[in-house]
């Protein structure tokens, strides 16, 4: 037993059980072939050594007890132990050998699966994990703004891994919406993100990515959105905006150009034109094709062509992320590579060494905002940032699922208030809902359930079921 501990034990004959094609393959093989290869012992004697039993105690005479003799005294040293009864032995030690062999066996059993390929070809593991083998695919370096940017960062890490990459690409430009680059990450397409936004940075750690460092270390930690107009504008105020005031939003994705202000403009209807970029905004703002803009603050402050009219709550920074698909070894490979990297590349790439934000609170007012959002239709004009007086219903984020057989599945909501709730829902309805029975399709990702009541439970959660598609809304 010295040989395995139980944690490998157990994440052994889980994987086995867990997985159809590695069950039938152990069951082909069975546990005494891989002992037998293993120690050299013969199917005939593995048998013969399971299977033998212990003398029955009851037809066995016990010897008859001789009178007892006082020894003479003799030097210790000197005494040899009396030699030990070999089947008495054998009998003694027969648990302890079954015991090593069963240890020998799933030690065997984990080496032959661990030798198992993976099923992608472009994968390695370790571990009894596939990991991808950047020897044989690139690594992929996300980004959601200029390539030219990350040119010599590339040719720098390109350098340092050597063969030991096939290639470092880098994936996206300015142009990428953050919703794409938040489906990336959720696929596990880019190995290294540059997330550029907290929206991002928060996708990155729902999907299992490693903290790496952080972006804009030359500015403080946290940064703000703001409203702003036209010095000449005759909008003084939030109070002042109109049905047929003209607001300039970014991504649907973006935290400073859409979730706070979404968040800011709670209870106004407005016509509202989105999905541009920073520059863009302040473009049409400066050009009067828009009433009003949503920017970061510090890029409007200064400028006396603007005037601000509502600044946000503190928004978090965000960072560099590593996918959970590259092998720990490579891991921290790169973390070493990328933290030694010269000032220069450090700068043009725009990362240094720091703390990870806490998003905790963001993910609070980015919930209130999926709360307004999901009663916002954006497809027609005026847009209102309110809910009408229907029920609002339980919002809150899917953190994981099990399924529970007979078709049925249980997802954890958590949410706003910090409370957690069971859901239940049918694969059948959940397919009806996402255009898939998987529930990993639905998992990690903001919802609405209406028209449910919930059941408390003793242990302060709740417990909801779904049983009309309606009643649950994905944001």
């Amino acid at each position: 037993m010295q040989i395995c501990n139980l944690s490998r034990i157990q994440q052994v004959l889980g994987s086995i059980r867990t997985r159809e094609n590695v069950a039938a393959k152990f069951n082909e093989v069975g546990i005494k072939k891989i002992i037998s290869e293993l120690t050299g012992i013969s199917l005939e004697k593995i048998e013969i050594l399971i299977n033998v039993q212990p003398p029955d105690p009851t037809t066995v005479k016990p010897p008859l007890e001789p009178e007892p003799v006082e020894p003479p005294p003799l030097d210790p040293e000197l005494v040899e132990p009396p030699p030990l009864d070999p089947s008495h032995n054998k009998y003694i030690y027969l648990p302890i050998i079954l015991t090593c062999f069963i240890g020998v066996g799933i030690f065997a059993a984990w080496q032959y699966f661990n030798q198992t390929p993976c099923e992608t070809a472009t994968e390695t593991r370790v571990n009894n994990i596939c990991y991808k083998d950047i020897t044989k695919k690139p690594l992929v370096v996300g980004i959601v703004t200029s390539p030219k940017q990350y040119s010599e960062f590339k040719t720098y890490l390109k350098k340092q891994l050597g063969s030991q990459a096939r290639d470092v690409v880098i994936e996206g430009n300015s142009e990428i919406t953050y919703k794409e680059a938040q489906n990336n990450i959720s696929k596990n397409k880019w190995d290294i993100v540059f997330a550029n936004s907290p929206m991002n940075g928060m996708r990155a750690k729902d999907n299992s990515y490693k903290w790496l460092a952080r972006m804009y270390p030359k500015y403080p930690l946290t940064y703000q959105s703001a409203l702003f107009v036209r010095s000449d504008s005759r909008i003084k105020s939030i109070e002042d905006i109109k049905s047929t005031t003209t607001i300039a939003l970014g991504d649907f994705n973006s935290a400073s150009s859409f979730y706070m202000p979404a968040y800011d403009l709670y209870g106004t209807s407005m016509t509202v034109t989105a999905g541009h970029r920073s520059s863009k905004i302040r473009e049409l703002v400066a050009n009067k094709q828009a009433d009003i803009g949503a920017v970061v603050y510090t890029t409007v402050k200064d400028d006396p062509q603007f005037r601000v009219i509502q600044i946000s709550r503190e928004i978090p920074s965000t960072g560099v992320y590593l996918s959970p698909k590259l092998t720990p070894t490579v891991q921290k490979q790169i973390q070493n590579i990328l933290e030694n990297a010269p000032k220069k590349i450090k700068d043009q790439a725009n990362y240094d060494t720091g703390k990870e934000p806490d998003y905790k609170q963001f993910r609070t007012i980015a919930l209130r905002a999926d709360q307004v959002l999901s009663c916002a239709n954006f497809s027609i004009n005026p847009v209102q940032f309110f809910c009408n007086a229907t029920p609002q219903g339980i919002l809150g984020r899917v953190a994981g699922f099990t399924n529970q057989g007979n078709g049925m599945i249980r997802l954890r909501l958590e949410r706003e208030n910090h409370k957690t709730c069971q859901v239940f829902v049918s694969s059948q309805t959940l397919k009806k809902i996402m255009d898939s029975s998987s529930p990993e399709i639905i998992n990690r990702k903001q919802v609405n359930i209406i028209g449910v009541e919930p059941i408390e439970l003793e242990d302060r959660t709740c417990q909801l079921t779904i049983e009309n598609p309606t009643q649950l809304v994905v944001l």
